[in-house]
């Protein structure tokens, strides 16, 4: 992701996510690696599975403050998508 090549890191998180290392931090950047490519309806998936997944963590009492930082980035991306 680092790198720049989004494809790449997007097939290794949705990698991690189905061998079951799926959590909010993957789904944001699963994201942030479909919105690169242009890739909007994944994107905004991605996002909202992360969105739900961060407010959980927030209701459990989970790192609020991470958590919450985390679900606001989701959030505003998902306004700069249009969604």
């Amino acid at each position: 992701y680092q790198t720049g090549k989004y494809e790449a890191a997007a097939g290794r998180y949705a990698q991690v996510a189905s061998m079951g290392g799926n959590s909010p931090k993957i789904q944001q950047r699963l994201g942030d690696c479909y919105r690169n490519l242009g890739n909007t309806a994944k994107a905004r998936t991605a996002y909202n599975r992360a969105i739900n997944m961060y407010q959980t963590q927030i209701k459990q009492g989970s790192e609020v403050a991470r958590n919450q930082a985390g679900l606001e980035t989701c959030e505003s991306a998902l306004k700069v998508l249009g969604g």
